[in-house]
């Protein structure tokens, strides 16, 4: 089974620091499509097994879940391709909509972790011999 499909329980403790340096990846279990010219709409379909189909049953969840995203989280949501860092994320914020550093940073920070938490993205960081690791926050 898939990292991405484990909720991770602790969270990712981080300094801004690192935060930077991390490289947010979307979950590729995740169905995403453009809606109009700058929102993006992410689908999150259940797992299927027959324990969960009886849950589902029981309480009526959906089959699947979906999510708009607004022309910043949309262009945010883009971004995280794991090729780029949160740094270079928040310096394409500042730019784009004259945002002040500190606060494109928290934003993002904060964004980032509401995405984790739902498991529509993990982060890749590297690590000092220059290979990849898989984080899943």
């Amino acid at each position: 089974m898939s990292s991405f499909l484990r909720p991770s329980r602790k969270k990712l403790a981080v300094t801004p620091a690192e935060f930077s340096k991390l490289r947010p990846t979307r979950n590729p279990l995740v169905e995403w499509k453009k809606s109009g010219e700058h929102d993006i709409v992410v689908t999150v379909r259940r797992p299927k097994s027959p324990r969960s189909d009886l849950a589902a049953k029981i309480f009526m969840v959906p089959d699947k879940k979906k999510f708009r995203l607004d022309e910043i989280g949309s262009l945010v949501w883009g971004l995280s391709d794991g090729k780029h860092t949160c740094k270079e994320i928040v310096e394409t914020l500042c730019r784009k909509y004259k945002y002040v550093r500190r606060e494109a940073e928290v934003s993002l920070m904060s964004y980032m972790q509401t995405l984790s938490a739902r498991n529509l993205i993990g982060f890749v960081k590297s690590s000092q011999s220059g290979e990849q690791e898989t984080e899943s926050a």
